[in-house]
């Protein structure tokens, strides 16, 4: 195995956690961003762990086009990857029966955060360059961020708050 797949498991694993961690704090509109970048490591996570996160993540920041399209890929999955939820079904149209399918976001600064949700899947490897690891924030190329010296993954300087690690890899950031 090379170097580079043992990083990109990393990173799968890392966004994996943050969007995770997102959903449990509340940053729902974060949560949602960062567990579409999981669609680029759908081969390391595993669609149905993906798509439950993303369909999850969607409905709390009431994203409800983007989670009625991550509830139809998993009922596409194959039985064997379907999730093995009896009430899958009921929940479907009971979520659909009270919200339509377009996204009401609760996000005051639509600004601030961008979202990947609209966004070709050959345009999102492209920006995959530009993801802050702090936060699974995008960046414009032009932006202030911090590298890694070691792993050379990018974070937004005020995403890393006190933090003298990276994101990632743990090793020093140095200034």
């Amino acid at each position: 195995m090379s170097a580079n797949s043992f990083w990109r498991k990393a990173e799968a694993y890392h966004f994996w956690m943050l969007a995770q961690r997102q959903l449990y704090e509340g940053q729902f509109e974060y949560a949602s961003r960062t567990s579409l970048i999981l669609e680029e490591y759908e081969d390391v996570i595993g669609p149905t762990q993906t798509q439950s996160l993303i369909a999850m993540a969607s409905y709390c920041c009431r994203n409800f086009s983007r989670c009625s399209r991550s509830l139809m890929r998993l009922g596409r999955l194959d039985a064997c990857m379907r999730p093995k939820i009896q009430h899958f079904p009921n929940t479907t149209t009971s979520i659909f029966s009270q919200h339509l399918p377009a996204h009401h976001s609760t996000n005051k600064d639509p600004g601030t955060i961008q979202s990947f949700v609209y966004i070709s899947s050959r345009a999102r490897i492209m920006m995959m360059n530009n993801v802050c690891f702090a936060s699974g924030r995008q960046f414009g190329t032009g932006a202030d961020s911090k590298t890694c010296k070691t792993c050379h993954r990018r974070s937004i300087p005020s995403e890393l708050q006190a933090r003298v690690a990276c994101p990632l890899c743990h090793s020093v950031l140095l200034s």
